[in-house]
């Protein structure tokens, strides 16, 4: 169960890789074959869509997940999609964190218990402890936002200001969904050489050398060397490119 495939419906597999990341997330997926979100359902949310999207998803969650599904075709979840989210309709490659950060945000607000939301006013740190802020942070959001979405994929981060005149720090915890971290990116490169040596044999090895993506000719000589104990000083090397045939 689970190994269902999503069919492409076009340029779809954006929205299609987002659902079955959501899919795999435990446990929301349990939440929803459970029907515990029958209870949850909030059709009085002026910002949510009536049920509607909480709904679809779950269908399709369950399709998902039934036994012996091989595929499944999301088209009524991406027609219930599109229906509250304009830029989702048709069949273009569209971003997969704008589908999903609408997604969870409109799953929330669909599955938000709580009916009426109270005012909650902002204190200021006044020199607390950061847990008796985050604490009091954490219980004024979900005063106002209690749903799995909530449970699942919400935290706080930490944020600090310090008045460069005074000197005095606040402090505050914001609830975030989603964190965008930016991917490492290798400084370096592997590039295969071929080594031909000649002399009483013939012999070729093929050595991977891990070299800077800015190194020159200079710089792979070098890393060839020390890897095939090559002394440039009793030996010659002479590099070269063989590219279609061609040297």
């Amino acid at each position: 169960r689970g190994k269902a495939g999503l069919s492409n419906l076009g340029n779809t597999c954006f929205m299609n890789s987002a659902l079955q990341c959501l899919s795999h997330s435990s446990l929301l997926t349990e939440y929803f074959l459970s029907d515990k979100y029958l209870t949850d359902i909030n059709t009085d949310n002026p910002i949510g869509m009536g049920g509607e999207l909480a709904t679809e998803y779950a269908n399709l969650t369950g399709a998902l997940w039934r036994d012996g599904a091989l595929t499944v075709t999301p088209r009524k979840f991406k027609s219930s999609l599109a229906r509250f989210a304009p830029q989702f309709s048709g069949y273009s490659q569209q971003d997969a964190q704008e589908l999903l950060a609408f997604l969870l945000d409109g799953l929330h607000e669909d599955l938000n218990r709580v009916k009426k939301k109270p005012y909650v006013e902002e204190r200021d740190s006044h020199g607390r402890t950061d847990a008796d802020i985050a604490d009091e942070s954490w219980e004024a959001h979900t005063a106002r936002n209690n749903s799995c979405i909530v449970d699942t994929f919400q935290g706080q981060y930490r944020s600090t200001l310090v008045c460069p005149t005074c000197g005095n720090k606040s402090v505050k915890f914001d609830p975030f969904m989603y964190l965008s971290i930016p991917l490492p990116t290798s400084r370096e490169r592997m590039i295969k050489v071929t080594l031909v040596t000649y002399g009483e044999h013939v012999s070729a090895v093929t050595y991977g050398l891990k070299v800077p993506k800015t190194g020159d000719i200079a710089t792979l000589t070098l890393a060839l060397c020390e890897i095939a104990d090559i002394d440039t000083m009793y030996e010659r090397i002479v590099m070269l490119e063989v590219y279609n045939h061609r040297i």
